[in-house]
C-alpha cells in the first residue's frame, strides 16, 4: 500500500490526535452500549476496508502521479497551516488552556456587555417578585388583612346559606354527601338533659370566643379561596340542575298538550263517523217501513177482492133460488 505523507503529518498532530482518540473511544462506547449502533459500525468498517482494498492497485499504477499530489498537499496546506498557526504542533491541554485564557480575557467581558440588559431585566424582575410576595404576606399577616379575609369567609358562608336556602340540594347531592354523626343514645331523661345542656354550653362558649378564637388562629387566603371556589362549583351544579328540570317540565307540559290534542281529534273524528253511520242507515230503515207498508196494502186489497167475489156469488145463489120458487 502507498504511504502517504500528508495523512502522517496530519494524525500526527496532537488537536487531531486527541480528537481521534475522543471518537474512536465514543464509538467503542456506543458499540458496547447499543447493538444497532455496533452493527452499523462494523458494515461501515466493512466498507471501508473494501474501498481500500479496491483502490490499492489503482494508486500502485499510479504511484508517482499520488506521490506528487502528496507532496503538493504538504507543502499546500500543511506547510502554510503550520507557518500561519503554530499552535497546531504544541500539546491539547496546553492549547485548550490557552483558549480558555483568551475567552475569559477578551470574549467573555464583550459578552457580559451585551448580556447586561437582559442580566438587568432578569434581576429587577427578581427583585420586584420577591418584594410583591413580601408585601403580600406581610399584608396578609396583618390586623387589617386578617380582618378583611375573615369578613370574606363570612361573606361566603352567608351567600352558601342563601344557595342552600333558594336552591336546596337535589336527591342525588343528598345521598353523595357523608352521614351525619348520630347523637348518644339516651340512657335515661336526665342524660338527655344533659347532653343538651352540654350542647348549649359549647354554643354560647363559640359565640362568646369568636375574637380569641380568630386571634389564636390566622385566617388562610387558600381556604378562603378553597371556599369560594366550592360555592361557585355549588351553584353552578345547582342552577344547572334545575335549568334542566325546568326544562324538561316545559318539554313534558308541551308533549301532553300535543297528545290531548290529538285524542280530542280521534274523539271528534269518531263522533263524525257515528253520526254518518247514522245518517246512513237511516234511509235503509225508511225503505225497510216503505215496503213493509206496500205488502201490508197488498195484503188488503186482495182482502177486498176476495170479499167482492163472496158477494157476487151470494147474489148469483139468490137468483137461483128465486127462479127455481
Amino acid at each position: 500500500m502507498v504511504a502517504s505523507d500528508f495523512f502522517n503529518r496530519l494524525t500526527a498532530y496532537p488537536v487531531v490526535a486527541s480528537a481521534y482518540g475522543q471518537a474512536a473511544a465514543g464509538l467503542a462506547w456506543a458499540k458496547d452500549r447499543s447493538a444497532y449502533a455496533k452493527s452499523a459500525a462494523e458494515l461501515a468498517e466493512s466498507g471501508l476496508r473494501r474501498a481500500a482494498q479496491t483502490a490499492s492497485p489503482l494508486l500502485s499504477r499510479y504511484e508517482e502521479r499520488a506521490a506528487g499530489l502528496d507532496r503538493l498537499a504538504c507543502r499546500q496546506l500543511l506547510d502554510r497551516l503550520e507557518t500561519a498557526c503554530p499552535t497546531v504542533l504544541e500539546p491539547t491541554d496546553e492549547v485548550m488552556k490557552r483558549g480558555r485564557d483568551y475567552y475569559s480575557a477578551a470574549v467573555k467581558p464583550k459578552v457580559d456587555l451585551l448580556l447586561s440588559p437582559v442580566t438587568a431585566a432578569a434581576a429587577t424582575a427578581e427583585s420586584v417578585k420577591s418584594s410583591t410576595l413580601e408585601g403580600y404576606r406581610r399584608a396578609v399577616a396583618s390586623r387589617l388583612g386578617q380582618s378583611g379575609l375573615r369578613r370574606f369567609d363570612r361573606l361566603i358562608e352567608l351567600l352558601g346559606d342563601g344557595v342552600d336556602r333558594y336552591l336546596p340540594p337535589g336527591p342525588d347531592e343528598k345521598t353523595a354527601k357523608k352521614p351525619q354523626e348520630e347523637p348518644p343514645a339516651e340512657t335515661s331523661n336526665g342524660n338527655a338533659k344533659n347532653v343538651e345542656r352540654e350542647d348549649d354550653d359549647n354554643k354560647a362558649e363559640k359565640k362568646s370566643g369568636d375574637g380569641e378564637s380568630e386571634a389564636a388562629e390566622p385566617a388562610d387566603p387558600a381556604h378562603s379561596l378553597a371556599m369560594a371556589y366550592e360555592l361557585g362549583r355549588r351553584l353552578g351544579a345547582r342552577a344547572t340542575e334545575r335549568l334542566a328540570e325546568a326544562g324538561s317540565h316545559l318539554v313534558g307540559r308541551l308533549t301532553g298538550h300535543s297528545i290531548k290534542s290529538s285524542a280530542s281529534e280521534a274523539s271528534e273524528n269518531g263522533k263524525a263517523g257515528t253520526a254518518g253511520d247514522s245518517e246512513e242507515s237511516s234511509p235503509s230503515s225508511s225503505s225497510s217501513s216503505n215496503t213493509a207498508q206496500n205488502s201490508s196494502n197488498r195484503r188488503s186489497s186482495k182482502r177486498e177482492g176476495v170479499d167482492e167475489v163472496d158477494e157476487e156469488d151470494r147474489e148469483d145463489l139468490d137468483r137461483t133460488d128465486m127462479s127455481t120458487d
